[in-house]
């Protein structure tokens, strides 16, 4: 497994060797990428052009969403020819993580009837990006208020969601373990390792104010895993390398956690709590060799 900077989640932005830049120098292993950016230039100027920079930092992609909307039958009758381009891209360009999120609630569909929604369109989006070896990570929002007014619930807690990706029956189909929405959820630790390596797409670390209920947590009361102790992310590390998962691990805060806080010290910040994380797990810290990257 691999520390993974994702700035986007950190409300930094950059150009990308700008971006790779800061991912060496506080020693990641992986960066998010913009995909439709990254993918746009493959196609303008070709694949070993578009993967110059990553490839001359020697690093790895963490994952990138699904990019077209499978949710909505037009646009889906519309868009799904272009995944299977898509699909092939992404692993031409090393992407081979792919995140889909399942919404909480819906207008529409009660729960059974959503549930057989979900299972057969995810089953087709991850049999395309499975001819191209991409996998298809699904995660969930446990808070509440993303819930509120629709007029059914759907997929709030860690176990319905492992149900859903165990019920789409493509292989290559597994969850993002965010442990905020997990946490969030009354998730438990038994149903975190449970899971086998190739069921966990990726991994979000992230601690929470221990002092405020699960169901009084806001998104903004993400902040920097170990920072509180109410979430255990060394339990987890320990978990994922007995499992010998080697996709991203990410450390997830709020970004108004960091106010008035400049790029390079945020970016060091997260990567002093990941590192921190990996001694207490007991594990080396793998550093990217530092160089320079061309603009």
């Amino acid at each position: 497994m691999y520390k993974n900077l994702s700035t986007t989640g950190l409300g930094i932005s950059g150009v990308e060797s700008e971006l790779i830049e800061l991912a060496l120098t506080y020693k990641f292993g992986g960066v998010e990428p913009d995909f439709m950016e990254l993918y746009h230039r493959a196609e303008e100027k070709g694949v070993p052009y578009a993967r110059r920079l990553i490839d001359s930092g020697k690093l790895k992609h963490g994952t990138f969403r699904v990019p077209i909307d499978w949710t909505d039958d037009a646009r889906y009758a519309k868009d799904k020819e272009k995944l299977e381009k898509i699909a092939g891209r992404a692993a031409e360009l090393g992407c081979t993580r792919a995140v889909t999120l399942v919404a909480p609630a819906s207008d529409e569909r009660p729960y059974h009837e959503n549930f057989e929604f979900h299972r057969r369109r995810l089953a087709e989006v991850a049999q395309v990006l499975m001819k191209h070896n991409v996998m298809l990570g699904l995660e969930f929002n446990a808070l509440a208020e993303a819930r509120a007014g629709a007029a059914f619930e759907f997929i709030k807690t860690f176990d319905e969601l492992r149900k859903l990706a165990s019920g789409v029956g493509v292989e290559g189909v597994g969850v993002v373990v965010d442990l905020f929405n997990w946490y969030v959820g009354g998730g438990t630790m038994d149903q975190i390792t449970s899971l086998s390596a190739k069921q966990v797409v990726s991994v979000q670390l992230c601690d929470v104010p221990s002092d405020i209920p699960a169901d009084k947590l806001t998104a903004k009361n993400r902040v920097l895993p170990g920072e509180t102790g109410a979430i255990d992310s060394v339990a987890v590390v320990k978990w994922l390398t007995s499992i010998g998962y080697d996709g991203p691990v990410t450390a997830r805060p709020d970004r108004s956690r960091f106010p008035k806080t400049g790029r390079m010290q945020i970016v060091k910040m997260v990567a002093e709590s990941l590192d921190d994380i990996w001694t207490q797990a007991g594990l080396p810290s793998v550093k990217p060799a530092l160089m320079a990257v061309a603009g």
